[in-house]
C-alpha cells in the first residue's frame, strides 16, 4: 500500500504513514517510501498532536536523505525545512532533535550552493533546536553547527558573532557527551582561542585553548586530537610570550 491509497484511510495517522514508509523504504521501494513520507508529512502538519508532528519531522528528515540522489536542491531543501518547522512545533525531546539534524544538513546543502544567508539561518536553527532538545544527539548537531557557523561567520568578517558561535561549540559539545560532540567543543575552543588571541589579553586565550585540550581528550577521535594538539602548541607559544615579558 503506497501513500495514494494510505492517505484514504479512515484511520491513517502520521506515526502509521511513517512506519510504513520505513518498511517501504527497507524493501527497497524507494518511490512507494517517498510517497509515503509525504503522506506522514501531511498529516502531522494538520495535526497538533506533539508525537504526530514529531513524527512528521522524522518523515521529512527521512524524505531530505531518500531525496538527496534524485532530486533538485529545491526538493531537498523543502524536505528539510519542514521538519525543522515540525520539530520546533512538536517541543518535544525527539522532535527537536529531528529539527536541529534537519537543519545542520539545511546548512550544509546552502553552502554546496553558495547560499550563505540561508547557511548562516540554518546553523543558527541547528543551534537553537538542539539546545532546546538537551538530548545528545541534538547537542552534537548544535555544537557541531556552532563550530560550523563560527567559520563562516570568520570567513565574512563578523569576528564577534564568530566568537559567541564558538564559545556555543563549547558548551553544546561539552553538554552534549558525546565523542563527535566533544569533538565540535574542542574545534571551537581552538578557534576561540585563536580570536581572542587577536582581541582580548592571553589568559582569556590560553583558558579557550585549555579548553580545547580537556575536551580534545575526551573526544577520543582523531580531529579532536588534532585540535587539542594545535591548542597545546599555541599555549605553549602563549607562556613563552609571557615568560618574556616577564
Amino acid at each position: 500500500m503506497s501513500g495514494d491509497r494510505f492517505r484514504q484511510e479512515a484511520d491513517a495517522t502520521a506515526r502509521t504513514a511513517f512506519d510504513l514508509a520505513v518498511r517501504l523504504r527497507a524493501d527497497g521501494d524507494v518511490g512507494g517510501a517517498e510517497r509515503t513520507y509525504r503522506c506522514a508529512i501531511e498529516l502531522a502538519s494538520s495535526s497538533e498532536d506533539p508525537l504526530e508532528l514529531e513524527v512528521g519531522a522524522k518523515a521529512a528528515f527521512e524524505l531530505g536523505l531518500t531525496l538527496v540522489d534524485s532530486a533538485s536542491n529545491v526538493e531537498i531543501y523543502s524536505a528539510y525545512q519542514v521538519s525543522v518547522d515540525l520539530g520546533r512545533r512538536s517541543g518535544t525531546k525527539e522532535g527537536l532533535e529531528t529539527g536541529a539534524q534537519s537543519a545542520y544538513n539545511l546548512a550544509a546543502a546552502s553552502i554546496e550552493s553558495q547560499d550563505t544567508n540561508n547557511a548562516v539561518q540554518a546553523y543558527l536553527d541547528a543551534l537553537e533546536l538542539g539546545r532546546l532538545s538537551q538530548t545528545n544527539v541534538g547537542l552534537e548537531a548544535g555544537a557541531a553547527a556552532a563550530f560550523n557557523l563560527g567559520l563562516l561567520l570568520e570567513d565574512v568578517g563578523d569576528v564577534d558573532g564568530a566568537a559567541g558561535a564558538y564559545q556555543y561549540g563549547v558548551e553544546l559539545g561539552r553538554a552534549s557527551g558525546s565523542e563527535a560532540g566533544r569533538e565540535a567543543g574542542a574545534k571551537a575552543a581552538f578557534g576561540l582561542g585563536l580570536i581572542l588571541g587577536r582581541t582580548a589579553d592571553s589568559s582569556e586565550s590560553a583558558h579557550a585553548y585549555r579548553t580545547s585540550i580537556e575536551l580534545a581528550r575526551l573526544s577520543n577521535t582523531a580531529e579532536g586530537w588534532e585540535a587539542g594538539q594545535m591548542a597545546a602548541n599555541n599555549l605553549r607559544l602563549l607562556v613563552l610570550d609571557d615568560t618574556r615579558d616577564h
